[in-house]
């Protein structure tokens, strides 16, 4: 589980966010809030990807982890039997951008496992030995923390034993990053009121798969108990007996509207197009996957707001959802018990 987020905001904002199964972030427009999110996302998305497309210029963020899930035992037996800090507890993984020089770290509650560099002097690992490398700058690769072709130089035993410590050391995280479930949602949900079958398992960033998505779930015995919760909470709004299914060569969506009357396949309203989205998504992801949530009070009045709260703690069991808010009506309604705010700037 991802527990603690540190990062750089706009005017030089710096703030650290521990982060709970749903954590909201709040804050004033153009603090960055957004940023923060899509650099999680690009981080966890991206192992192998260059860091300097990541980062904005400047900018910095730290991942904090649990391990407690982990299995460590093969990795910290090279690590101890090489004198580096083993893997116990949290990990954080850091990286940060000055102008085109970027640097990406690994510290466990021990010490420091690493410290890479690119800039205009070349690239390399500096901790815990210095060695050129060929691009310090791509997170967490393999390929990039690989010596220098020509330059390479046969090091000696002991060097040799600690280099390629360092690099299964890293091609560890890298698998541990890898297998993580990441989402990007926002920051607006539209879709339209037939949409075509894709095949896709999720619901696309701005809802585009939703009522697809539906419709499989509701296929799912298992997600029977989940889909009635849903149903019983959008009655509250008023759209009764809501259902996703094949409408002509399309997928679309049917309920009963406070007047009694059934729409078929019409445009949703704003706010139902969001609450669907979120919940679709919670649903469909896997147990421990992260949802990432742009603008996640889209179109919200104070009772949709309540109702996605709702939700959230229902169909968010055994995930984490981080999201950005633009008002107070959603952090407001949520169980502080469960879910942790932070105000930015």
């Amino acid at each position: 589980m991802l527990v603690k987020v540190r990062s750089r905001f706009a005017n030089d904002v710096e703030k650290e966010l521990d982060l709970s199964p749903i954590t909201l972030i709040t804050g004033f427009p153009g603090i960055g809030k957004s940023l923060v999110l899509k650099t999680i996302y690009g981080l966890l998305s991206g192992v192998g990807s260059d860091l300097g497309l990541i980062l904005m210029p400047n900018g910095s963020v730290e991942l904090t982890f649990n391990t407690s899930q982990w299995r460590l035992d093969r990795i910290n037996d090279r690590l101890s039997a090489a004198n580096l800090p083993t893997i116990d507890g949290l990990i954080t993984i850091s990286a940060s951008r000055r102008g085109n020089d970027v640097e990406q770290a690994v510290k466990t509650d021990k010490g420091t496992l690493l410290v890479a560099r690119r800039g205009n002097e070349g690239s390399s690992i500096k901790v815990p030995l210095d060695v050129e490398v060929k691009d310090g700058g791509l997170f967490l690769s393999i390929d990039g923390l690989s010596l220098r072709g020509s330059n390479a130089v046969q090091l000696i035993d002991e060097f040799a034993s600690l280099y390629e410590t360092v690099i299964d050391a890293v091609k560890f995280l890298a698998d541990q990053v890898g297998k993580l479930r990441v989402y990007y949602l926002g920051p607006y949900f539209d879709f339209p009121a037939v949409s075509r079958v894709s095949g896709e398992k999720w619901v696309g960033s701005h809802g585009e798969h939703t009522a697809e998505v539906l419709a499989r779930l509701s296929m799912d015995p298992k997600m029977d108990g989940k889909m009635r919760f849903l149903r019983k909470a959008l009655d509250q709004l008023g759209y009764r007996r809501l259902r996703a299914g094949l409408m002509g060569d399309g997928i679309g969506i049917t309920y009963v509207d406070k007047n009694g009357n059934e729409v078929m396949g019409g445009e949703l309203p704003c706010s139902l197009k969001n609450i669907l989205t979120i919940s679709a998504q919670l649903m469909a992801s896997e147990s421990g996957s992260i949802i990432l949530v742009d603008n996640m009070d889209y179109c919200l009045d104070e009772k949709s707001s309540s109702i996605l709260a709702s939700l959230l703690k229902e169909l968010g069991a055994g995930k984490q959802v981080i999201g950005e808010v633009h008002t107070q009506l959603l952090s407001n309604l949520v169980d502080s018990n469960y879910v942790t705010i932070h105000a930015v700037g």
